[in-house]
């Protein structure tokens, strides 16, 4: 018995892992279709590739959020804690909005968001590092962790203006780094979504 719900658990992440992969390559054939012709006015603000980041993470939010309910007792600290840092990078990709909605703060008002995270591990450490134990060996872990370095770090460096000018001399067009940053962005906010449904996954089933 135990053997085959083992190969059905198997076979389960196989075909998850298979529609992650194919909607991975939707999303790259989508931003191909909306930049084709040069028409890179998509990649601006308020435009629907910002608002597809923006999609990306708030929905990795309301799939993440479910952990903070009864019976989640185990994954509930870090359940929130997730949930804060996937609501603070979509929060911060709605930056000009924000900053003319709200005076002074603008788009940092965010920052409110990680640092209740902090505080909120921290008043629950004891639950937070047993749940982390856990969690650091979970497939989502290394999934949130990945999504986080091609997001953040990766496209930063790929998307370098500096960097892609001394590469590509006299053939560097500004617009490279902005398809080359929001390209990375976009894989890295996915897969950190994906992240976010296979710890649901691995929680519901174990609870």
């Amino acid at each position: 018995m135990g053997v085959f719900l083992k190969k059905n658990e198997t076979r389960a992440s196989l075909v998850r892992y298979f529609a992650y992969t194919l909607f991975a390559f939707i999303l790259m054939k989508l931003l191909g279709v909306l930049l084709q012709n040069g028409n890179y006015a998509w990649l601006f603000e308020h435009q629907p590739i910002e608002w597809l980041h923006f999609s990306l993470l708030l929905a990795s939010v309301i799939v993440l959020w479910p952990g903070r309910g009864p019976g989640n007792d185990r994954y509930r600290v870090v359940a929130t804690v997730l949930l804060s840092l996937a609501a603070f990078a979509s929060l911060r990709e709605l930056d000009l909005l924000l900053d003319r909605l709200i005076p002074v703060l603008g788009w940092k008002i965010a920052f409110v968001l990680p640092v209740f995270a902090i505080a909120y591990a921290t008043v629950h450490r004891r639950i937070f590092w047993q749940a982390m134990d856990r969690f650091v060996s979970m497939p989502a872990f290394a999934l949130f962790w990945s999504g986080f370095v091609i997001a953040v770090p990766l496209a930063q460096l790929l998307g370098h203006g500096p960097l892609l000018q001394a590469l590509m001399g006299e053939d560097y067009i500004h617009m490279y780094k902005q398809v080359i940053e929001e390209s990375a962005e976009l894989i890295g906010y996915f897969v950190i979504l994906a992240a976010a449904f296979e710890y649901r996954f691995t929680f519901s089933s174990e609870r």
